[in-house]
């Protein structure tokens, strides 16, 4: 049975909607209660059982290394009582990190391309560095969502959320003559189309890739927004290969904009005994 045991989170961006914090904080750190974002996406990985996850960072962001690789050791030492050390360090220790950094911030696509050395032919997973999902219940979701649909019948799988017909143009959109169903075969996809949307269904921060989407980034050109769109790459596999859409449980968050990431703490905080009616009272009295 073929498996997924590689996924590609790429935090290279330059996080210029959440400016002027992530002028100085990498996005993908930015906290989420306590945690920064890309603890839940490493927590996601690891429920997936993957082995080994591929950080696409810029040259600018060995800050995100650091603390990964847990560099500050007095530090570490010092609190290596507090229960919170000892959780960072149990999780990280349960998976493989390997860190490959994109020369230039030149879209989604690029920062895949970046990776075909490090993912040694396989067919690999992606979760956006900004794309936190939380799932209240003990089910398989994100990236362990696709892997199950993967294993069952391999293929590309594009993991989708149902969106308002006024948002499609915020995302990459879709299309399936069965695009009701939980998991679909695609017909095409189309980059942030600006008006006749083929479906409401978007394409949000979760994929599974065949190791031919390599030679499809090599094909194409710079797209949508002046970036090499790992959407240009997937029409082509649409055109060859089996190429599935499948609705995604629980709620993704966009961490990557203001109103998303003030969103995002709050369910967060929603599922946190220790935080959840302070905050609820607050709201409850002064909102």
């Amino acid at each position: 049975m073929k498996k997924i045991n590689k996924v590609v989170i790429p935090i290279a961006g330059y996080g210029s909607r959440m400016f002027p914090a992530t002028l100085g904080i990498v996005k993908a750190m930015l906290p989420l209660v306590d945690k920064p974002v890309i603890l839940y996406l490493l927590e996601e990985a690891i429920k997936a059982d993957i082995k080994e996850v591929i950080i696409v960072m810029s040259k600018s962001q060995e800050s995100v290394k650091d603390y990964l690789t847990l560099k500050d050791e007095k530090t570490i030492e010092k609190f290596k009582d507090k229960k919170e050390v000892k959780e960072l360090k149990d999780l990280l220790a349960k998976i493989k990190l390997s860190f490959v950094i994109q020369t230039s911030q030149k879209g989604l696509g690029d920062a895949i391309a970046c990776c075909e050395e490090a993912c040694q032919g396989e067919d690999f997973g992606v979760i956006l560095g900004d794309n936190p999902i939380l799932c209240k219940e003990d089910i398989p979701f994100g990236i362990g969502q696709l892997k199950e649909e993967y294993e069952k019948n391999p293929g590309y799988y594009i993991g989708v959320k149902e969106v308002e017909l006024s948002e499609t143009k915020r995302y990459g959109i879709v299309s399936g003559k069965d695009y009701h169903n939980t998991t679909f075969l695609l017909d095409g996809m189309v980059e942030k189309p600006q008006d006749n949307p083929p479906s409401n269904c978007a394409a949000l921060g979760r994929y599974i890739l065949g190791s031919s989407v390599f030679k499809y980034l090599k094909e194409i050109t710079y797209g949508v927004g002046g970036e090499i769109q790992i959407t240009d790459a997937i029409r082509i596999a649409i055109e060859k290969e089996k190429v599935y859409g499948t609705k995604l449980v629980g709620t993704c968050h966009d961490t990557g904009n203001r109103t998303g990431f003030v969103m995002a703490n709050i369910d967060y905080s929603s599922v946190r005994n220790d935080v959840w009616n302070e905050i609820k009272e607050f709201i409850k009295n002064n909102l």
